[in-house]
């Protein structure tokens, strides 16, 4: 997780084999799985569900290539309009909400 100007960026890389350049953005289409996929490895909602979530908060879902192989998912969340987080945000990741 890092802050940037505008928000926050948190950022996921793994190792494998990578997503092809011509399927990053299908990825995030429900119940799609690339042809490369592991049989009974998940239903393809995951990354659909993310992107979701994320644009809902104002952000984006970003499927990349990974310097040395395999692939990097980055979510970017913006702050709310005038410069304030959003309803409801902590201060850091590690403060829990106040419940009401």
């Amino acid at each position: 997780v890092a802050r940037t100007a505008d928000g926050a960026e948190l950022s996921v890389g793994d190792h494998g084999p990578g997503v092809p350049e011509a399927e990053r953005e299908r990825v995030f289409e429900p119940f799609y799985r690339h042809a490369g996929a592991t049989p009974g490895a998940g239903a393809g909602l995951g990354l659909a569900l993310v992107r979701s979530i994320a644009r809902r908060h104002g952000g984006e879902a970003r499927c990349l290539p990974r310097d040395g192989g395999g692939s990097r998912f980055v979510v970017t969340l913006g702050l709310s309009p005038g410069g304030r987080r959003a309803a409801g945000a902590c201060e850091s990741a590690g403060t829990p909400r106040q419940r009401r």
